[in-house]
């Protein structure tokens, strides 16, 4: 993971400032506060003498520097890969088969993947060659590529080595992906990155007389795999979703002719609207575009730093201006997965114009002190 920060921290005891004793009988506001009345008798004159300032001796030893540091929670992206035959068709030239293999391998790219861990998946799978398997899909164990850090360079000589192939099973190639994802124990954010060039077939259950067909060359009568098989598709992103693993849609090329449904799947899919693309531009600039939408404003923190939960701080730097903890979280940050007894980590979320800051890079760094509360809502 990145290392965001290092930050001293201040560690006070119960509050931030010297505690005021009672005052002698006699003091300024002439009140008994049940101290012995010591006129008559003979005080030691102390002048001359060092006298510890005990306060700012026992604040100075409680406030020994100790170092804190928080890492930024790293997102796990499986891109998921149309190779059908359509693919590799021209117009346009280069076909897009070419295209989006360099844009990926563009935007996985170190130092990129390091940010961000990707993986690859293709449909249909592995088994497609040639006429045989062409509805095939990929399963759980057919990743071409597993999610993890550093994969830039396995996924441009995967790409490199792959070939196009078949129709376009989206709705059970989606749903592997989601189960290879839920077998990662990392704890990162997860996300889907699918990237087609037509609307989602390949189920054998439609009927092809009356369906909504993709293709209207070979038309449906025939071959109801060439079905629009959105409806079960929209299923797979629901059950995702509710997962919590959202998924990107870019459509390419003729998936223009399908622009509801890949809106519809991009709703479904929890991540508002789909991306469309056509030249290597374009779509490079979709994926920088989704690569710049998965970074997430999660901090994780070892809780053996952390003494007390109420003493945590955040400061934006190099200015040290302090970020609220809102536990409303409008703005500001706050715990989302405190440290319990037992827990080696903890994580806490920014938000609002808060997250704003850190995904623009408005900031330059953000430190974390123990110590003192600051500012609290």
């Amino acid at each position: 993971m990145t290392r965001m920060l290092i930050a001293t921290a201040c560690v006070l005891a119960a509050s931030c400032g010297a505690n005021k004793g009672p005052s002698w009988d006699g003091s300024a506001d002439g009140t008994d506060d049940g101290w012995p009345d010591m006129s008559g008798h003979d005080v030691p004159d102390m002048s001359g003498h060092d006298v510890p300032d005990m306060a700012t001796d026992i604040e100075e030893e409680l406030c020994e520097g100790s170092s804190f540091g928080i890492s930024r929670v790293i997102p796990d992206v499986m891109i998921v890969l149309d190779r059908s035959n359509s693919m590799a068709d021209a117009p346009p030239s280069p076909p897009l088969w070419e295209t989006i293999r360099t844009a990926i391998t563009n935007v996985t790219a170190a130092p990129r993947d390091t940010e961000i861990w990707f993986g690859l998946m293709s449909f249909p799978g592995p088994s497609c060659v040639g006429f045989t398997d062409q509805c095939i899909h990929p399963g759980p164990t057919d990743v071409l590529v597993p999610v993890g850090e550093g994969t830039g360079g396995t996924i441009a000589s995967t790409l490199g080595g792959l070939t196009t192939c078949g129709g376009t099973p989206i709705a059970l190639s989606l749903e592997s992906a989601g189960a290879y994802l839920d077998t990662l124990a990392d704890g990162h954010p997860r996300y889907v990155l699918l990237a087609t060039d037509g609307g989602p077939n390949c189920n054998a259950a439609l009927d092809g007389s009356t369906c909504i067909c993709t293709n209207p060359i070979t038309g449906c009568a025939m071959n109801n795999e060439n079905c629009l098989d959105h409806q079960r598709t929209y299923d797979v992103l629901d059950a995702l979703c509710a997962r919590g693993i959202e998924t990107f849609v870019l459509g390419m090329g003729a998936a223009a002719d399908w622009d509801w449904v890949m809106a519809a799947m991009a709703a479904h899919g929890c991540t508002d609207d789909a991306y469309a693309a056509d030249d290597l531009t374009g779509i490079t600039d979709v994926l920088n575009a989704i690569a710049g939408e998965v970074p997430t404003c999660q901090f994780e923190l070892t809780c053996a730093d952390i003494p007390e939960l109420n003493r945590v701080n955040f400061f934006y730097e190099p200015d040290h201006a302090p970020i609220p903890r809102d536990t409303s979280r409008a703005s500001g940050w706050d715990w989302i997965d405190p440290c319990d007894p037992g827990d080696a980590t903890g994580m806490v979320e920014f938000f609002g114009v808060d997250c704003e800051n850190i995904l623009t890079g408005a900031v330059e760094s953000i430190s974390a002190e123990f110590g003192c509360p600051t500012i609290r809502i």
